[in-house]
């Protein structure tokens, strides 16, 4: 005589989640840290451009101001 298939339980239906969502939840824990260290290292280069670029900026002030100075001592010398 056979018996009929038993439906599972609560603790068989927790035991087969979690045999399912391990896998998936160690993936989207993977993808999530690759995706927030790409964007870290993007972050990194926009900042380091500003800086570059900032640098630049005084650069040329300081060259414009040292003209402007060595000017001034060239007419002041000649006055």
């Amino acid at each position: 005589m056979t018996t009929p298939l038993q439906v599972l339980g609560g603790p068989e239906l927790l035991v087969i989640l979690f045999i399912f969502l391990i896998p998936v939840a160690i993936v989207v824990g993977v993808a999530y840290l690759l995706q927030r260290r790409s964007n870290a290292a993007a972050a990194d280069e926009r900042r380091i451009d500003e800086l570059e670029h900032q640098v630049e900026e005084l650069q040329s002030e300081a060259e414009s101001r040292d003209h402007r100075e060595q000017s001034d001592k060239i007419d002041g010398e000649s006055d």
